[in-house]
């Protein structure tokens, strides 16, 4: 093994629990205006989106539920099935309902890429083994076709309507940010697949997506609709205040998820009734600094300079039906 021994066993579940304790926490205590935007908007979609339906809904990847209006969805189906990897803070969410809509609710703890705790715990044995990073990125690609994906647990349930909020970028981007905190305890580095292998690590964690996709049309009944959203493209924006004024850098932007494919993969079992599209900044980090400077008298100076970067995501939504 190269690198650290610091590197405490984080399997799948303690896995998913951070991530959630991150999504809750601090990231929504941090940008909570720019989080409300995309709560609102999202809240006001699905309801459009459920509007005439009754029956069983099914809410995939639900968390805490910010984004998702669950009091409207109890007033309108009869049965609505939670659906998470941590379910915690979906409890929490019920909770805050009436007594007579918190009864039409049922949670259910689920890993929806279906091969996480295996691909965790492999991904550890190889890190431990390894005697080298480059061994490691090897056996990382040589291990992943062989992992067995279980079946989801709802596929016998025909439901009058699906919701999937934000759920593809996350099963597209969990793997790498797993494997870059294990590379980083062993080999102080980010996780990086092998340039003459990368297309076997983008088609692993794609075929993610491909799959989520599949699972809500079988999950469909014949009648049943859809809110599939997310997040397919963001750019970085860079504010810089000082006391000489104030500048903007944007970078250009950059597609997180290949959505030819995706939209593609969509149209083969769905048509789109509508979408609709909306801006989220999500500031991520903010710093200050003081820097000294000459003047045009040759005199020193010093300059107070904040930062703030964010990263401003498109959210793409569609409502969708079986063919």
């Amino acid at each position: 093994m190269s690198g650290s021994t610091a590197w405490t066993s984080f399997r799948a579940d303690q896995f998913f629990t951070r991530k959630s304790d991150e999504l809750v926490t601090e990231k929504a205590t941090f940008c909570e205006a720019s989080y409300q935007n995309h709560f609102t908007r999202s809240k006001e979609t699905i309801i459009e989106t459920i509007k005439g339906l009754k029956g069983v809904a099914l809410v995939l990847g639900v968390g805490a539920a910010h984004d998702v209006p669950l009091k409207e969805l109890g007033e309108i189906f009869d049965q609505i099935h939670l659906v998470d990897a941590d379910i915690r803070y979906s409890r929490i969410a019920v909770a805050v309902l009436s007594e007579e809509l918190q009864g039409k609710f049922s949670f259910e703890q689920a890993d929806l890429t279906g091969c996480f705790e295996e691909f965790s715990h492999k991904a550890e044995e190889i890190a431990k083994e390894a005697v080298s990073y480059d061994e490691f990125g090897r056996r990382i690609l040589d291990m992943l076709p062989l992992l067995t994906k279980n079946r989801f647990g709802y596929q016998e349930l025909k439901v009058s309507f699906v919701c999937s909020s934000l759920i593809s970028s996350q099963l597209f981007s969990y793997p790498t940010i797993y494997l870059n905190r294990l590379c980083r305890a062993f080999y102080f580095r980010n996780f990086t697949a092998p340039l003459t292998r990368m297309g076997e690590y983008t088609a692993f964690i794609s075929q993610f997506i491909l799959n989520h996709i599949a699972e809500i049309h079988n999950l469909m009944a014949p009648e049943g609709h859809v809110y599939f959203a997310d997040t397919f493209s963001g750019r970085t924006i860079e504010d810089v205040k000082s006391t000489l004024g104030e500048s903007r850098l944007v970078l250009p932007a950059r597609k997180y998820i290949e959505d030819v494919t995706i939209y593609d993969y969509m149209r083969k079992y769905f048509r789109a009734i509508s979408d609709t599209n909306w801006t989220w900044t999500v500031p991520m980090e903010r710093s200050s600094k003081t820097i000294s400077a000459k003047k045009e008298d040759g005199t020193s100076c010093t300059i107070s300079v904040e930062t703030e970067t964010s990263i401003e995501y498109l959210v793409t939504s569609f409502h969708l039906a079986l063919h």
